[in-house]
């Protein structure tokens, strides 16, 4: 890939995310553009309490989704690979659901890890279950995830069914996907998470291309084949939990951005898992952008996303049918 095919693949995206990220700063009820102008101190306060938290929560959490979205659709050759489909959203909406029954719901960080540990249990019960004779079948593994996002549907609906109206309101808030509280340090977490879980998942960009060929052509050209699957699995399945449980449950991120790179730029996971960050990024924080248009009621950031994403799966699939 030559330098101006580089300008056009990472400056478009790039371009945009500073974009909605200066549009964000200063998009909101009060006009904090012209509040610095004027020197007023709440203009300060906005920016560094409100809005720069939940910029860095849409990026962050939008990077999370894209990457978690790209890693699982490749490990199970088929573009319907998704947190959400495989159960790891479900998961989390049970932890969180399971947080405010025990009345746990404004006690600091233990509902986002009551939500993270539903995520990942369920995670590897699905991949445990998708296992026979030591090798995971795509299919069951897709399956299970489905098996089990019904079992969450119900013990989320049984749970609701016993909550008081105050708990109820705010994880129903929290299932449609809400990041208008966001703090600094949640953000920052999903930045470490991003780290920590993600720069490992580039660098096996080779193994994820071998992949593609199939899991015994994979192993014949020297891959690892169970220990790169477990490692690839686990790290998707801990960035969409971490997302989930900070963010609530926000569809389509994981499925629409990476199938959208590929349409455009191919398949080749050098270039396909970083254009899946920052288009992740740039698609998350647009649509939270549209929850805040003038004149209208701020929807939630899930909604918002389905709104945007469903009418780009629509037309990816008439893509794949050519």
């Amino acid at each position: 890939m030559n330098w101006k095919n580089r300008i056009v693949r990472f400056g478009l995206p790039a371009f945009l995310l500073a974009l909605f990220a200066a549009l964000s700063l200063l998009w909101g009820p009060y006009p904090a553009l012209s509040g610095l102008h004027h020197g007023d101190p709440r203009a300060w306060a906005v920016l560094i309490h409100l809005r720069i938290p939940r910029l860095l929560m849409a990026v962050f959490s939008g990077a999370l989704l894209a990457l978690s979205g790209a890693v699982f659709q490749s490990l199970l050759s088929n573009p319907l690979g998704d947190p959400y489909v495989l159960g790891v959203s479900g998961g989390a909406a049970t932890g969180a659901v399971l947080a405010a029954l025990l009345g746990l719901s404004r006690l600091g960080p233990l509902p986002a890890l009551l939500a993270f540990g539903g995520a990942v249990t369920t995670a590897f019960i699905v991949y445990a279950v998708a296992t026979a004779a030591g090798r995971v079948d795509a299919t069951r593994l897709i399956l299970s995830g489905v098996l089990f996002n019904a079992l969450h549907t119900a013990l989320i609906l049984f749970g609701m069914s016993v909550l008081g109206p105050r708990e109820l309101g705010g994880v129903v808030g929290w299932m449609m996907g809400h990041i208008g509280g966001a703090t600094l340090g949640q953000a920052l977490t999903l930045a470490a998470g991003l780290a920590v879980l993600g720069v490992p998942v580039f660098l096996l960009h080779r193994g994820f291309d071998l992949m593609t060929l199939g899991r015994d052509e994979a192993s014949a050209l020297g891959l690892s084949v169970r220990p790169f699957m477990l490692f690839a699995y686990a790290a998707a399945s801990a960035m969409a939990a971490l997302t989930v449980a900070f963010a609530g449950i926000i569809g389509f991120v994981g499925l629409v951005v990476p199938n959208l790179v590929r349409q455009f730029w191919g398949g080749g996971h050098r270039t396909l898992l970083p254009l899946a960050v920052v288009w992740g990024a740039v698609f998350l924080t647009g649509a939270d952008l549209a929850t805040r248009l003038p004149g209208m009621t701020e929807v939630p950031i899930g909604a918002m996303a389905a709104l945007f994403g469903v009418p780009f799966f629509f037309w990816l699939m008439r893509g794949w049918r050519r």
